[in-house]
């Protein structure tokens, strides 16, 4: 078993055990007062933290990347082997 795969089983069981110690209710003021399950208010910051750190660590394309292979274009020089047959061919 891989360590990721394994951290992650750990983490799962981890967050599933405290997500279920805490199911009493409790009173949250968001501009009023509301009852909620603290499991719901848990879970609710646990995917919203999940989902900033996906967006906040993805990889990002730098400017500075080389353009993929299929966007050269090749200068003909006097050494290239081509002949002007083969590069009137290729354009």
């Amino acid at each position: 078993m891989k360590i990721k795969t394994f951290l992650l089983v750990v983490l799962t069981i981890v967050i599933t055990v405290v997500l279920m110690k805490n199911t009493e209710l409790i009173n949250f003021w968001f501009f009023g007062d509301y009852t909620f399950s603290k499991l719901s208010i848990l879970l609710a910051f646990f995917a919203f933290g999940v989902l900033f750190g996906a967006v906040a660590f993805r990889p990002r394309k730098r400017k500075d990347q080389e353009p993929p292979l299929d966007t050269y274009v090749e200068v003909p020089t006097k050494e290239s082997p081509l002949s002007e047959e083969d590069r009137k061919f290729i354009n």
